[in-house]
């Protein structure tokens, strides 16, 4: 995550941290790394 927040585009951002919060809604567990893209 750290190495993507680095080099994607902004919208590029934006479709991960999209994507991200529907795969981590299942696994809760994973929700750590939203601090990545929340920075």
């Amino acid at each position: 995550m750290e190495k993507a927040v680095k080099i994607l585009l902004p919208y590029e951002l934006e479709q991960l941290t999209e994507w991200l919060l529907s795969f981590t809604k299942e696994k809760p567990e994973l929700r750590q790394c939203l601090i990545y893209v929340n920075e």
